[in-house]
């Protein structure tokens, strides 16, 4: 089941959460919530279903790898990505990341952005993807700030070969900064939906 969530119901859970912190003496945690979210149509629905499965497949199949844990999964703005083009002042790369998360296993810690691709961005769009993460960590700013910044992959998901394969490309062509403290080889990872499942 799917379920949208209207303002009456963002206000009710808002008001849970408060209630929460004060018996915590602690500060509600904020719900995300805005009004054009009620006017999306199936694609979002969509999307938003293949990050909820991705999610529940990676739960479950850490679950058997004894000695390796999910540290931590956020979905949250906190995640998303900002950095000066370098050499171009006053722009930017943007990325919002569907969903950031790490995984530790024998005292290793690797970071994980996830994006969720239905096959509906243009190829300049997916470009202009590419290189915000590219730069971003790169950045000095992202690698003071993270003592495994090297251990960190972008992995993209996405619902058919074909598409898969086309972007794969893009990435391949598409000119590359190449700074010598990160190259990017081995940054992103590529999979199809349809290879890993739910299993009851």
């Amino acid at each position: 089941m799917g379920y949208g969530l209207d303002l009456r119901g963002a206000r009710a859970l808002q008001a849970y959460r408060a209630r929460l912190a004060d018996e915590r003496a602690g500060e509600p945690e904020l719900v995300r919530w805005r009004k054009e979210y009620t006017r999306r149509t199936e694609w979002f629905l969509e999307h938003q279903l293949m990050i909820s499965n991705f999610r529940c497949v990676l739960e479950l199949a850490l679950r058997q790898r004894p000695g390796v844990e999910l540290l931590n999964w956020d979905q949250g703005q906190n995640i998303w990505l900002r950095v000066p083009v370098p050499e171009e002042h006053r722009r930017f790369f943007r990325v919002a990341p569907d969903a950031g998360f790490s995984i530790r296993e024998a005292g290793h810690v690797r970071h994980f952005f996830l994006e969720i691709d239905r096959s509906t961005e243009e190829h300049s769009r997916l470009l202009r993807k590419f290189q915000g993460y590219w730069w971003y960590l790169q950045s000095p700013a992202y690698q003071r700030t993270h003592a495994n910044h090297r251990r960190v992959n972008v992995l993209f998901v996405t619902t058919g070969r074909k598409r898969m394969l086309n972007m794969m490309d893009a990435l391949r062509a598409m000119p590359k900064p190449n700074r010598g403290d990160h190259g990017g080889k081995g940054l992103f990872w590529f999979c199809l939906d349809e290879e890993f499942t739910l299993v009851c």
